[in-house]
């Protein structure tokens, strides 16, 4: 495995994927070369109320996402005003 810093200065893994939850706010790691979906339901997360998005596109639950790549995920179910 090859680690390095990235633009913020947090060191990355080549062989994982970044995942970003959003609006929670937090950032994991996981395994690659796994299809979107799987990442999904790995981390307890339903695919009916999860968008996944690979830089700046939207991209569907049976896409491979590779190692070494980021990927956003944002829930599209609000919680309504507090």
């Amino acid at each position: 495995m090859k680690s390095w810093l990235g633009a913020e200065g947090k060191i990355i893994n080549k062989k994982m994927v970044t995942v970003k939850l959003v609006p929670q706010n937090k950032q994991i790691e996981t395994r690659g070369n796994r299809p979107a979906g799987t990442i999904l339901k790995e981390l307890g997360l339903a695919l009916c109320s999860h968008l996944v998005v690979r830089k700046g596109q939207l991209i569907t639950e049976d896409e491979l996402v590779r190692e070494g790549e980021s990927i956003t995920v944002i829930s599209a179910i609000s919680g309504g005003q507090r």
